[in-house]
């Protein structure tokens, strides 16, 4: 699983967390996981962020992700990327997580599948942000664009319940970027 690195404080990334928090608590079963033979839902949205760090990947958790505003975030995560690098995390700062926030596109992948952390019911990746030709009006111009994927357990959710929570997240970026410049 690629990681986040120190870019994971930008301004998209930061405002993605914002939105996976407000997305999450929309969409309960997003957040939740298997419990043997029943879908257990989190009363808490705690996010985790996949981590590059010397001693290998952690996934440090910003608890209450959904109670940060944008400014409260983008202290936190820095944060906690440099607790990993410094190898100065405590126990309490990976445990608890509920979803995972992975960023691949901080090595430059525009496509790429994570893993689950479980007992989690999904990860989603954000891919590296490109500049493409995109249709405005009747005009062609240059906008940024990411892609951002989902990985879900089926069996506490199917394809439409990912897909609705996801155009959620996509509706909120949009709100939140210039000129949408993030959908």
């Amino acid at each position: 699983m690629p990681s986040v690195r120190s870019e994971s404080a930008t301004p998209a990334y930061v405002t993605l967390l914002k939105a996976l928090g407000e997305c999450l608590r929309l969409h309960p079963k997003v957040n939740s996981t298997w419990g043997g033979a029943k879908i257990v839902l989190k009363k808490r949205i705690n996010v985790g962020v996949a981590a590059a760090a010397p001693q290998g990947l952690v996934v440090p958790v910003i608890q209450n992700t959904d109670q940060y505003s944008i400014a409260g975030l983008a202290r936190k995560l820095p944060e906690l990327v440099a607790k990993s690098r410094e190898n100065r995390l405590a126990v309490q700062d990976v445990q608890g997580g509920t979803f995972t926030l992975n960023n691949a596109g901080a090595l430059g992948s525009m496509v790429s599948h994570a893993i689950i952390n479980y007992p989690q019911a999904a990860i989603l990746t954000m891919e590296a942000i490109v500049r493409k030709p995109v249709a405005v009006g009747d005009a062609i111009a240059l906008r940024d664009r990411i892609n951002l994927t989902i990985i879900f357990d089926h069996r506490i959710m199917d394809g439409h319940e990912a897909g609705a929570f996801m155009s959620d997240v996509k509706r909120r970026l949009k709100a939140m970027g210039p000129e949408g410049s993030l959908s």
